[in-house]
């Protein structure tokens, strides 16, 4: 479901509530407390008596996750029901038309195969936790966004602003309430810019988890003196596990998600 499916903001937030699980059971409460209103208020917005104002709307698509241009367009059609003229429901109108025009040439480039932009790199890499939802949602049939919420302790709104730039780059895929593993993959060459962030993340939550391993857990760190010959066959064992766990992750069932860093370097 697309916010620019319709050109109703009412049923566009009543469609939303029965998309989710237990069909929004508790989600007005929600939805109040992140617009800082009376739950009833929001009550009365879906049964057509009162409308939002522009600052709440514009707090309902930050709670939404909604990108930018999905939340200019939630903006514009409540300012189209509050209008109090003629000329300026018809500007919000031309103005809603122009936008649905837009958001279909973005979601034709999005679904072609393409490498990330820059730009969508610098939000992937900016943070483990958009590889390590990615990557759970390749765990049994998807997940939900409140199993993807507890999973990584993530407040409902900041998860909900994740997975919309992961669907929104591809890396996801939603139906129904339930995200999956998208068709888009990642790959950073070793001159990327956001290769030593990618390598950063990782190791700063290894160093998170240290605290709190399990007996099947491993972290190893061993500073040591070598040859520059005996250097080299160790980097060439590395380097044999390494393509050998690869391939026993690629026909690997996804029943959990783990991270596996591995470093070899001469001390300068």
């Amino acid at each position: 479901m697309t916010i620019f499916q319709f050109d109703d903001y009412k049923k566009y937030l009543k469609d939303h509530l029965r998309s989710l699980p237990s069909r929004g059971r508790g989600e007005i409460n929600r939805i109040g407390a992140a617009l800082r209103v009376h739950p009833t208020l929001v009550s009365q917005v879906l049964r057509g008596t009162k409308d939002f104002s522009a600052d709440q709307a514009l707090a309902l698509g930050e709670y939404l996750g909604l990108r930018p241009l999905e939340a200019e367009y939630l903006l514009l059609l409540v300012q189209r029901e509050r209008a109090g003229t003629a000329a300026l429901r018809n500007f919000c109108g031309e103005k809603l038309s122009a936008l649905k025009k837009q958001s279909l040439a973005v979601g034709k480039r999005l679904k072609e195969h393409r490498a990330l932009s820059d730009e969508e790199r610098a939000v992937f890499y900016s943070s483990w936790l958009y590889a390590g939802i990615r990557l759970y949602t390749s765990v049994g049939k998807g997940k939900t966004l409140e199993e993807i919420s507890a999973r990584f302790v993530l407040g409902r709104a900041r998860t909900r602003a994740m997975l919309s730039f992961l669907t929104g780059a591809g890396l996801c895929q939603e139906e129904k309430g339930l995200y999956r593993l998208g068709t888009q993959h990642t790959h950073l060459d070793a001159q990327s810019p956001f290769l030593a962030r990618h390598h950063a993340s990782w190791r700063l939550r290894a160093i998170e988890r240290s605290e709190n391993l399990s007996d099947e857990e491993l972290l190893f760190t061993s500073p040591f003196s070598v040859s520059k010959a005996d250097f080299k066959k160790i980097r060439e064992q590395i380097v044999e596990l390494i393509q050998a766990s690869s391939l026993v992750i690629r026909d690997s069932p996804a029943e959990e998600v783990a991270c596996f860093n591995v470093d070899l370097f001469w001390l300068k």
